[in-house]
């Protein structure tokens, strides 16, 4: 077990780091991060599963410091930055009972700290040694709950060229209601508020009647990155599967989803915070990607 031993030494620094900052309450820091850990090791080694699971970090992950090789930097994103360290930097920090809130100074200091730690850390091997140990994956769960988005994002996250066709997957489940399904209660503080910060998975208002507007005209879905949307995995994935149940599209900056045809831009955009501060790049997209980005112009979503 050497190399699982290391994510311990890992989350021993992570600790000391966190304490120093004044969060002591940090064991749902640590534990969100071991489990995100053991659970993307254990199927590093199916790479088209892994690809699929890195794929929504890989556009913010791009552009992380220092540098590294792009699986390690998508690792570090997928399981340390998309954390409960999300909330920890929220406002709404202290509703997590974290004493203290990270700034924008601790975060590259936090993930920067991970990637170099990373570089030396030898996957193949970690995921042979927990072979078998995971019996309650993290990512496998959510993926197994939302199979038509899993489906589509698996084949964008492979490949091989910059767009793909193919034929439409039929669906298995009933559609999603983002009002009811899911059996999960949104956390709220003591005034009876929803918490939502990056890591909730939570849907305010303003977010579920765009959806359902949108659901209703089959239309198309922009956020400028995943990041926009959510750094909750389970969040994007729930709603690419409500959108490509009711054959609507789904439009980042840098791709186009949708249940028949997807698209990946072949030089990454670094994703922004609004996306209407966003600077209109139409380079090295397809045809079907650039047609709906002029679109959104045209309608005033993108400036």
């Amino acid at each position: 077990m050497e190399e699982i031993i290391k994510i311990d030494e890992y989350l021993k620094s992570l600790k000391e780091y966190l304490e120093q900052r004044g969060i002591k309450t940090n064991k749902i820091i640590l534990d969100d991060i071991k489990d995100k850990m053991y659970s993307l090791i254990a199927l590093w080694e199916d790479r088209n599963l892994r690809n699929g699971i890195l794929f929504f970090a890989k556009e913010i992950a791009e552009f992380y410091e220092p540098n590294a090789n792009i699986g390690i930097k998508s690792f570090v994103v997928s399981t340390v930055r998309n954390s409960y360290l999300e909330s920890a930097g929220s406002e709404f920090y202290q509703n997590y009972y974290f004493e203290n809130q990270l700034t924008d100074e601790d975060m590259p200091k936090i993930t920067g700290f991970a990637i170099n730690f990373f570089k030396k850390f030898d996957f193949v091997k970690a995921s042979k040694e927990l072979m078998g140990k995971v019996n309650d994956n993290y990512y496998l769960k959510i993926i197994q709950k939302y199979p038509l988005a899993w489906k589509v994002i698996e084949r964008l996250a492979n490949l091989k060229t910059s767009e793909a066709y193919f034929d439409k997957i039929p669906l298995k489940t009933d559609l999603l209601n983002l009002r009811t399904i899911g059996g999960f209660k949104p956390k709220t503080n003591k005034k009876g508020q929803i918490i939502e910060d990056g890591n909730s998975l939570a849907f305010n208002t303003e977010l579920l009647k765009q959806l359902e507007d949108i659901a209703q005209a089959k239309g198309v879905f922009f956020t400028n990155s995943f990041k926009t949307l959510s750094r909750n995995f389970e969040k994007v994935l729930k709603t690419i599967e409500y959108l490509l149940q009711r054959d609507c599209i789904y439009v980042t900056m840098n791709y186009y989803i949708s249940n028949g045809y997807v698209s990946c831009r072949k030089k990454l955009m670094p994703p922004q915070h609004a996306s209407k501060s966003v600077a209109i790049n139409f380079n090295d997209i397809s045809k079907k990607h650039k047609k709906v980005l002029e679109s959104l112009k045209k309608q005033g979503v993108l400036l």
